[in-house]
């Protein structure tokens, strides 16, 4: 294909690929893709070819086409819906093998992939999908974990974050998140990121950080980041901050699943790093406190890093911070007279005090309501 012609293509306004799209492009670059397929299949196992690889006129006429179509789809959700609608990942499952043999053809799959999952539901339906016993959802996990145990220094980690990127994306549909959960790709980059301690973590590091917090606002995915509680101390300090949202959601939005899963145990083994937490996290992290500490009262109570953070952000907190605070502090002394002492003595109800009069000057209505929880809090703090 003319590169000068592509380059037209990239710039087809919006305009013109819905109208390319209501006339049949796509079901004509399926039919194309389709033919490309059957004469793969006529040259034999890719393995056959794999030697002549970067410089195969078919497996270039493959690459150019898989441009095309991940062009056709950027910024264009019917075109993504009419992919998924005419089976593109039927003939991306049958043609896999092949595109897996050079490292432009892994990443123009991986980039089309990614464009398609982005905000399309019929595209992760149809990426769960299987042809035979395989998905691209499956694909797609697999050649993350190879690229999770190729990662160094000297191999570039662009395909495996591009992986990641795209599971990401699939979370949302329960199918496409039942099958990341059941494969090895979360322990995989795990086990990646622990080796390189040195860069902590790196760009994978985080890009995993963040699917895992995306996996964690549901109940399936919480319990099977939690097993992961045990590993959590050898992560790079810098990395366990950005993993804190991750157990903030399963801790809030999943209590249950949180608690069967020990998940206050495992939040709370990364105590040393929460004061130093930015304000933004901390926010995030508030509610998950807030829960662990009714139900491992007496791990807050000797730990004196908890209770200056729930005194620091009485202080210093915004309204929202202040009640997941004030609720963590109410639980700690409601019916138990030590820990009203032990409270008082570091200096928590004096905070709570001062958090109850900065409120009260508030005149919005949230400040309000806070304000009559942290007076109540106040009077059970005093209350001997």
């Amino acid at each position: 294909m003319d590169a000068r012609v592509l380059v037209l293509y990239h710039r087809a306004s919006g305009w013109n690929l819905a109208f390319a799209v209501d006339r049949g492009l796509p079901s004509t670059l399926l039919l194309t893709l389709q033919a490309v397929r059957d004469h793969l299949s006529v040259l034999g196992k890719p393995i056959e070819t794999i030697k002549n690889a970067n410089h195969h006129p078919t497996l270039r006429i493959l690459y150019w086409l898989l441009i095309v179509i991940n062009s056709s789809m950027v910024e264009c959700p019917a075109s993504k819906e009419s992919f998924a609608e005419a089976g593109i990942a039927v003939s991306l499952n049958r043609l896999w093998a092949w595109c897996m043999m050079t490292e432009q053809l892994r990443r123009a799959v991986v980039d089309l992939l990614f464009n398609f999952a982005n905000e399309c539901p019929k595209a992760w339906s149809s990426m769960a999908t299987c042809v035979g016993s395989r998905n691209l959802i499956t694909e797609v996990c697999a050649l993350a974990c190879r690229e999770a145990a190729l990662a160094s220094r000297t191999h570039t980690d662009n395909l495996l974050l591009l992986c990641t990127h795209t599971l990401r994306h699939c979370v949302s549909h329960h199918q496409c998140r039942a099958i990341i959960i059941k494969n090895d790709v979360i322990p995989s980059i795990y086990k990646s990121i622990v080796r390189d301690r040195g860069r902590g973590g790196g760009n994978a590091g985080v890009a995993w950080a963040k699917l895992c917090s995306v996996i964690a606002r549901y109940p399936d995915g919480a319990g099977a980041l939690l097993t992961l509680r045990p590993l959590l101390p050898a992560l790079p300090p810098a990395l366990r901050a950005h993993l804190m949202p991750a157990l903030a959601h399963a801790a809030h939005h999943h209590r249950t699943t949180f608690l069967q899963s020990h998940g206050g145990d495992a939040l709370l083994t990364l105590r040393p790093l929460l004061p130093a937490l930015p304000p933004a996290l901390r926010a995030h992290l508030m509610p998950a406190l807030a829960h662990a500490a009714h139900h491992h009262r007496t791990t807050f109570l000797q730990s004196p890093d908890l209770l200056e953070l729930l005194s620091g952000t009485l202080l210093a907190g915004d309204t929202a911070e202040v009640v997941s605070a004030a609720r963590a502090v109410w639980t700690l002394a409601a019916n138990n007279h030590k820990a009203k002492l032990v409270l008082r003595s570091a200096g928590v109800a004096a905070s709570a005090q001062s958090a109850l009069q900065r409120l009260q000057r508030a005149t919005d209505p949230a400040a309000r309501r806070a304000s009559e929880l942290l007076l109540y809090t106040t009077s059970v703090l005093r209350v001997t």
